[in-house]
């Protein structure tokens, strides 16, 4: 443009700015670049041109400015552009089209070139014809391919479903930047391989996490300051995603995901080989071609469908597969009754417990099942590492669970250890009441274990080589305190009083502590029983102060909760027995 003394304005982009060069003739005059998409960038850059050239309409240089930013950059010379990054959409299929056969058809063709577990084929046909139309729906579950170790098809699968789904874009790795810039600039579906090495275990990056997180639900939007002047700007993350890696990811992505889990091929198992010389895109463009025609003839029905979702998933289950439901039940046929069998039977299998959550579950059984109002730290602790199916026993870098671990794990319960009395000793740990309002608001109502029944056995304490003590004088210090009076408390502070030369060292081992209240709570309790002969309380504590020597503290310990189990259930005859 000129203004009417004959200068003209030129403007022009490089890379992500705009260049703004006056000249006269052949003479540059005056020189500088702003970001067109920043007002105040724009309002800067304009004044001093102003102040410079009286004559130069500021309005009509803001009016081209703002149609560049429109416009947006050119792509640089050798780089990607936006076509050669995402397929375009290709012409949608020409007459209308059979949802219930084209999804048989996707269906088909994933389990000729791939070994997928049962329901994989259905599971992934539903979820690819999601991306054509997520944008009617509130939610778009991640598909989580995943296997427990290499060359179990999972590239395999994913290059498959990059050349069905729609507007596809493949990566091997990506940055959290990248990532909501490109579904931002693209309207994507991003596929994203080799994620354990990013996405898992130690390699987890968690604004990367925080943003495939986001993009679970529509209106997901990550804030980031861009332009000279850092203003901020939203970006929006809602997209279907896949990802694929050895193991899993962090909790929090597992559960907004569909998991499809891949197994290595077996010998007899055969594939079919891709053709080649062609990609995988053109091969199956015919497929891609009538997914865009079934989902725009039927993309007001599905948006307006509220289907039925079985009682037996949870609400995030639920959302997961709401789309997948509404397609199928526009699909109609074998279909609308397939994805309820489908989900249940994938997401059974899915363990979306958190540790502490897990721990609520498996010390709600200890109580049910031991009948007790009261455990201490040391009770809980060695009873949770004799669970061989739980993380307890190599809970951190192969150590097993202990006493401060435990209180660390509950304190986001808000549950913390207080002083439990056992008989005269007074230790560490927590009581029924204290996990009442925690396990109604983690724990599932009925979790098939009703009160009373003995899902979780009481641990072996008796195994001598794994309980015994380190050395022969803490057991025969441990056997001289038996003999001697129990300690007592201190003034009704609820903290046991130690005397000099009562314990090993200077603090008294937890088993030790609790086997010594373990006697007091029995003696008094024979004694207020009128016992006889053989055993009264003087022989029992002979009884436990030879136990110990022979047999450990471990042996001893065990002896004495078998028969304060036994007591509090009623029965004190093995009260009256030294041998059980």
């Amino acid at each position: 443009m000129k203004d009417p003394e004959e200068i003209a304005i030129k403007l022009s982009w490089h890379d992500a700015r705009v260049q703004i060069l006056i000249v006269n003739g052949d003479k540059a005059l005056y020189s500088d670049t702003c970001d067109p998409r920043s007002d105040i960038s724009r309002r800067r850059v304009i004044e001093k041109l102003v102040n410079s050239f009286p004559a130069i309409d500021a309005n009509t240089v803001e009016e081209e400015l703002l149609q560049l930013s429109k416009e947006g950059a050119p792509p640089a010379v050798g780089s990607i552009s936006t076509c050669d990054a995402v397929d375009a959409d290709p012409e949608p299929w020409p007459t209308p089209v059979n949802g219930e056969a084209l999804l048989d058809e996707i269906a088909e063709l994933l389990r000729k070139y791939v070994v997928l577990p049962r329901y994989g084929a259905e599971t992934i046909a539903l979820w690819i014809v999601q991306t054509y139309c997520f944008e009617s729906f509130e939610y778009t579950p991640r598909l989580l391919i995943h296997s427990p170790d290499k060359r179990c098809g999972k590239s395999r699968l994913l290059r498959l479903a990059a050349a069905l789904a729609r507007r596809p874009l493949a990566c091997e790795n990506i940055t959290a930047a990248a990532l909501f810039r490109s579904i931002e600039k693209f309207r994507c579906t991003l596929l994203l391989d080799e994620a354990d090495t990013y996405l898992a275990g130690s390699n987890v990056n968690e604004e990367l996490r925080g943003i495939v997180n986001a993009g679970h639900q529509r209106g997901g939007k990550v804030l980031r300051c861009v332009g000279d002047d850092n203003e901020p700007m939203p970006f929006n993350v809602y997209a279907p995603m896949v990802i694929a890696m050895i193991g899993k990811p962090p909790a929090t992505v597992e559960d907004r995901a569909i998991p499809v889990q891949m197994r290595r091929r077996m010998p007899d198992e055969q594939v079919s080989r891709y053709r080649p010389g062609m990609s995988l895109r053109i091969q199956f463009l015919d497929a891609v071609r009538r997914c865009l025609r079934w989902v725009d003839d039927n993309r007001e029905s599905l948006a307006a469908r509220i289907p039925a979702v079985p009682q037996q998933l949870d609400d995030r289950a639920a959302d997961n597969w709401f789309s997948l439901f509404a397609i199928a039940d526009q699909a109609g046929g074998q279909w609308t009754d397939l994805a309820r069998q489908m989900a249940i039977s994938v997401m059974a299998g899915r363990d979306t417990t958190s540790l502490g959550t897990l721990l609520l579950a498996d010390l709600r059984d200890l109580f049910r099942n031991w009948n007790r109002d009261r455990l201490t730290s040391s009770e809980i602790c060695t009873a949770l590492v004799q669970m061989e199916d739980r993380p307890w026993p190599e809970l951190t870098q192969g150590r097993a669970i202990t006493p401060r671990s435990l209180a660390k794990l509950l304190a986001p319960f808000e549950v913390v250890p207080r002083n439990v009395k056992r008989g005269e000793v007074v230790v560490k740990g927590y009581l029924r009441t204290d996990f009442a309002d925690a396990w109604k608001r983690y724990l599932p109502e009925d979790r098939g274990t009703p009160a009373g029944a003995s899902a979780t056995p009481l641990p072996a304490f008796a195994d001598k080589d794994l309980r015994q003590e380190s050395s022969a004088t803490s057991e025969n210090q441990v056997a001289d305190a038996i003999a001697r009076k129990p300690l007592s408390d201190k003034g009704g502070s609820g903290v046991a009083e130690e005397r000099p030369g009562d314990w090993p060292e200077t603090r008294m081992e937890p088993r030790m502590a609790e086997l010594l209240g373990l006697i007091e709570t029995l003696s008094r309790d024979l004694d207020a029983s009128g016992s006889s002969a053989p055993f009264s309380s003087e022989t029992m504590r002979q009884h436990y102060r030879e136990m110990v020597q022979r047999h450990g503290v471990g042996a001893a310990l065990a002896d004495a909760q078998a028969r304060f189990q036994m007591m509090l259930q009623g029965d004190f005859a093995p009260l009256r027995r030294v041998a059980l």
